[in-house]
């Protein structure tokens, strides 16, 4: 994404053939590599536009010359948009290429034109085409078969119904500011004070030339947030924004770039004297940036190699990052390793239940060694005594259990974890005390911070 727009930045400067065959090649890559900068197809087109719109008001406008010279480069965003059509379907042989609309069978909402969310999990559902039978189902389709199947189930998957999660709330739709919060919190609050500093920067010292520079880097970054906000009906994986994050970290590194130049003098590039101190103002700013750097550094490695799981200070670390987030945000798996190294360093530790949020992988796999899960009698009813539920013994409980709608897991909140693996198991060793203190919280519940049963069971 950053070749392309970078390419599209020469190419809008100086509009040659070379530099068009270059950007659809590109453009083409950055599809096959993620389908999601498709979006470059429209996005591109408007940030040519906005910039060709901005250079006409400052520059002396001739009709005449602007309208050759649009319809000039606008063919050489034809033919780049055509190029990167063909690099596609070269990838995948052109199969299925050319294919009439009217003969997919869609199964995402827009598509298929069926709205009732209780069939997107309905195995018997194989479903529909809006186009059938209109005007447009003769129309050939430029990609190729898989391609156009992929991105319908892509489409498909994010409406399904789910649930989720988002600082102790459960949620079918989820939030449009989801992906917004995520990032506040997850990424590096130094680089989020260099994008402050950069914008308004940005702002002070207008020009035509930074305009352009800022437009480009802060366009797909809009677009993409724009793009994954819209899907609310799966609110779980913040990788889904980081995308964004090459442009953002570029943007922000002006707050280095043409200021550690040496300042020159009005009118000629002759630099000043070269013993002349800086300002005092221009110390300052320049020792802070060099304070947010290494802070920038030491917070990404404080948490060092579990960065998966890495929340800023703003909500106190990784530690509380489970309170705000959960699933691919703290836990992928990753951690399964490490909790395999600590029982083998552990070996008192037996037997020992464990649950796993990703259960893509076997915990043989991995060598990690469980009795089972947890709750063996299944989930807390009756009366919630957790006595009937829990048996003494050892534990390695994940953070996306403590916090499961069902509240099942709640029970260990009021338990210490004896050890931690990585950042997103908790392991605890319950004994026949612990169980005696939890069985008296769930007959008292004023001085317990368990939910009674019915709110196990609403999810609240």
């Amino acid at each position: 994404g950053v070749a392309v727009m970078h390419c599209f930045v020469q190419w809008s400067r100086e509009v040659k053939w070379t530099r068009t065959i270059f950007l659809g090649l590109l453009v083409g890559g950055a599809v096959l590599f993620k389908t999601s900068w498709l979006m470059l197809v429209v996005l591109l087109p408007c940030l040519w536009l906005a910039i060709r719109f901005f250079e006409d008001r400052n520059e002396q406008w001739c009709w005449r010359g602007s309208c050759l010279n649009g319809l000039r480069e606008g063919g050489h965003l034809l033919f780049a948009a055509m190029l990167a059509v063909l690099t596609i379907n070269l990838a995948y042989e052109f199969e299925g290429s050319g294919r009439r609309l009217g003969d997919y069978r869609f199964l995402s909402c827009e598509l298929s034109g069926n709205h009732e969310r209780e069939s997107l999990n309905d195995p018997a559902w194989r479903g529909d085409n809006i186009f059938s039978g209109g005007a447009l189902a003769a129309l050939p389709v430029p990609f190729p078969r898989d391609f156009v199947v992929g991105l319908d189930l892509q489409k498909w998957d994010f409406q399904r119904p789910r649930e989720s999660y988002l600082r102790g709330e459960w949620r079918e739709q989820g939030w449009w500011y989801y992906y917004l919060y995520a990032s506040l919190i997850k990424v590096p609050l130094a680089l989020q004070v260099f994008l402050a500093i950069a914008l308004i920067s940005s702002v002070w010292r207008w020009n035509p030339e930074e305009f352009v520079d800022a437009l480009v880097l802060l366009g797909p970054v809009i677009a993409i947030y724009f793009l994954v906000s819209r899907e609310t009906g799966l609110n779980k994986h913040s990788r889904y924004v980081l995308t964004a994050l090459p442009f953002l970290i570029v943007f922000a590194s002006q707050c280095f770039a043409g200021r550690l130049r040496r300042q020159c003098s009005p009118g000629n590039e002759v630099p000043l004297h070269p013993n002349r101190r800086p300002s005092i103002l221009r110390r300052f700013y320049l020792r802070g940036a060099s304070i947010l750097l290494v802070w920038l550094a030491c917070s990404s490695l404080w948490i060092y190699p579990h960065s998966l799981s890495y929340f800023n200070e703003s909500i106190g670390g990784p530690m509380n990052g489970p309170s705000h987030l959960v699933s691919s945000n703290v836990d992928w798996g990753q951690d399964l390793t490490y909790l395999s190294r600590w029982q083998a360093m552990h070996p008192q530790a037996k037997p020992m239940a464990v649950s796993s949020y990703l259960h893509i992988v076997p915990l043989e796999v991995v060598e990690v060694q469980s009795s089972g899960p947890p709750f063996r009698r299944g989930s807390l009813e009756g009366n919630g005594d957790p006595a009937k539920n829990l048996a003494p013994g050892w534990y390695a409980v994940d953070v996306g259990h403590l916090r499961r709608k069902d509240g099942k897991y709640r029970v260990f909140d009021q338990l210490t974890p004896v050890a931690m693996a990585g950042y997103s198991f908790r392991i605890y060793q319950v004994t026949e005390d612990d169980l005696a203190k939890l069985t008296k919280a769930y007959a008292d519940p004023r001085t317990s911070k368990l939910p009674p049963t019915a709110m196990l069971i609403s999810g609240r």
